[in-house]
Order: C-alpha cells, then sequence, then structure tokens
C-alpha cells in the first residue's frame, strides 16, 4: 500500500474537513492534537450520509492521540466542543483485493517460517530444554511486573527492606586430625578470633535493618488496612474484554444506556497510586467518545452508584500511551460515579 502524501487540516467544531477520494485512494487519519487553550473534544467522522461517529477524544491533560481512521468514500470530518484540533494523516492507494490476498500470504509464510525456526532450535538442544535458565527468570519477572498495585507496591518495599535469613557468622573451624600439635591449635586461634570479629560487627547493623523492615511491614499493613476499609468494594465483576469493574457504592434511578448521553464525575490513577486526570464529563454512552474500558464499564450504573473500573491497555491507550500523563501500555484505574443517565 503506497503512501501519496501527507496532509494535515485545523478542523472546528464550524469548520469541517470534506474529504472526495479519487478512485484507488483512501484517507487515513493518523493523530489529532488538541490546540493550547482548547476544551475538551471529540473527533467524529460522518461517511456518505450516515450519522457521525467518535474516533477519538483528547483533553488538555492528554492533548494527543493516534487514531487509525481509513476512509475509501465520500466523508466529512468534524468534532465536537469548543476550540481546535490539528487532524494530520496520508492519502493511501487502495491495494486490489490480489495485493490484499497476497500480503497476507507473505505474512503466513514469515509466521511459519518463524515457527519451523524455533521448533528446530529447541529439537536440537538436550532434551528439548530452554537455551538457558534467563528466559524463565524473564519471564518470571514479567509475571511480577504486572501485579504493580499500589497494595503490592508497599508489600515489595517491605520484602526488600527484610534481612536475609540465617545467621552471618562463618562456621567454627574443626582440626582434621585430632592428633594435631598445641601449636597448630595456638596458630589457628587468631585467625578463629580475627573472623569471628569481623562477623560480629554487622550484627547492629542488621538488628537496625530488622527493626526497619518491620517498622515499613507494619507501614505498609497499615496503609493496606486503611485503603481496604475506605473502599472496599461489594461486588466485582470481570467482563470477556478483560476490563474489571468493583461496586464500591450502589444506586437508584435510570440506568445508563446505551446511546444516551451520560455525566459521570472521575478520577484516573496509574497502577503505582498517581493521580493522571480527574474531574466530570459528559458523553454519549456506547459511541466510542470516551476510551472503551469506560464504554464497557459505565454500561448498567445507576444513578448515584460509584465504580471502580481497572482499564487493561488494550480498552484504554494501547502502547502509544498518551505522554506526559499516560505511559506507554499502561493499566488505568478509574473510580466514577454517575451523577446523570
Amino acid at each position: 500500500m503506497g503512501v501519496i502524501s501527507t496532509w494535515s487540516q485545523v478542523v472546528t467544531a464550524s469548520s469541517p474537513m470534506r474529504f472526495e477520494p479519487a478512485d484507488g485512494v483512501m484517507l487515513e487519519i493518523r493523530s489529532c492534537s488538541l490546540a493550547p487553550g482548547s476544551a475538551p473534544m471529540v473527533l467524529q467522522v460522518a461517511v456518505g450520509s450516515e450519522d457521525p461517529f467518535a474516533v477519538a477524544h483528547v483533553r488538555p491533560r492528554t492533548p494527543v492521540c493516534h487514531p487509525r481512521a481509513r476512509m475509501s468514500e465520500k466523508a466529512t470530518v468534524c468534532c465536537s466542543g469548543t476550540g481546535k484540533m490539528l487532524v494530520s494523516g496520508v492519502l493511501l492507494i487502495r491495494p486490489s483485493k490480489r495485493e490484499v490476498e497476497e500480503e497476507l500470504e507473505r505474512q503466513r509464510s514469515k509466521k511459519r517460517a518463524r515457527l519451523s525456526t524455533t521448533t528446530a532450535e529447541v529439537s536440537q538442544r538436550p532434551g528439548g530444554a530452554e537455551p538457558s535458565d534467563a528466559a524463565p527468570q524473564s519471564e518470571t519477572a514479567a509475571e511480577a511486573a504486572k501485579d504493580t498495585s499500589p497494595e503490592i507496591a508497599l508489600i515489595r518495599e517491605a520484602a526488600k527492606a527484610e534481612p536475609e535469613k540465617g545467621s552471618t557468622a562463618l562456621p567454627e573451624k574443626k582440626s582434621e586430625d585430632g592428633a594435631k600439635s598445641a601449636n597448630d591449635a595456638a596458630t589457628a586461634a587468631p585467625v578463629i578470633a580475627a573472623e569471628s570479629q569481623v562477623t560480629k560487627k554487622p550484627e547492629p547493623a542488621n538488628g537496625q535493618k530488622a527493626d526497619a523492615a518491620k517498622a515499613a511491614a507494619e507501614t505498609s499493613a497499615k496503609k493496606i488496612k486503611d485503603k481496604d476499609k475506605l473502599t472496599k468494594p461489594l461486588t466485582s465483576c470481570t467482563l470477556n474484554s478483560g476490563l474489571q469493574y468493583q461496586v464500591l457504592k450502589t444506586g437508584s434511578g435510570p440506568a445508563a444506556a446505551l446511546g444516551r448521553k451520560v455525566e459521570v464525575k472521575y478520577q484516573g490513577y496509574l497502577e503505582n497510586g498517581e493521580c493522571f486526570d480527574k474531574g466530570s464529563l459528559t458523553f454519549r454512552l456506547g459511541l466510542g467518545e470516551v476510551i472503551a474500558g469506560w464504554d464497557e464499564g459505565v454500561k448498567g450504573m445507576l444513578r448515584g452508584e460509584q465504580r471502580r473500573l481497572l482499564v487493561p491497555p488494550k480498552l484504554a491507550y494501547g502502547l502509544a500511551g498518551a505522554p506526559p500523563a499516560i505511559p506507554p501500555n499502561a493499566t488505568l484505574i478509574f473510580e466514577v460515579e454517575l451523577l446523570q443517565a
């Protein structure tokens, strides 16, 4: 698929961009940026005579988004909100059906080749063993890195401060032959005494370290206990998409339904507990005006209900993240309250 040219245009609510395609040409939107001083805005695309649908949501705290929207028909690119948005992308030559099939076959061939190479390497190792212990260690580290909640971080900090179990004193030297001379014993005595002095020196430091570890563990336990006491969920649920939500407070009244306008109050956190955004927001549920994790997590909430949403990267900002506030491949935690539905 060849790139004909790049393009960029400033779009406002009253000044949309209209795309009139030539034969075999497609328009691809690759980024949108919020201009300084602008309010939160939603980038929308209307294809033909259909109603516009949202493709990106930007705000002052996360002013850049990287959607991938392709249009091969007549379309209008517009936005809602107050301010200006810079939209950029490329014009592409639309591939033929044959070219698409050839590209898919090339990708399949590469995948088969990689699989064959990996299988051959494993079969050549004695007993099919792994190449080294580094792989299991890296996998273990990766698994451990997945759980980086504030509570687990506190426990890990306490664990790092805990001293290793066991005595640091050197083992007592024993004579290999019971018939050693008194001269040998006298010669060995100063060495053993010196070693004992060396090993006894760290004992006060270890005692202090143990006290510090105990204090850190007690502090961590207290923080975790206090946090659980304040935010203990009533119920929790995990959806097929990977989204987890916890009900912190029940509500009453109308429920949030797809297509309806809702208003929520929210606070967003990273896994290390850092708050990256908070406020209130009004949007139409299920139309892509917010991240997918919100569309799924807010659906079904009753007015006044509070939930905690644990949103995986694929339902948030993905591998790219939304620098500087949100790092790449970040799992996000939102505490939301439904104000209106």
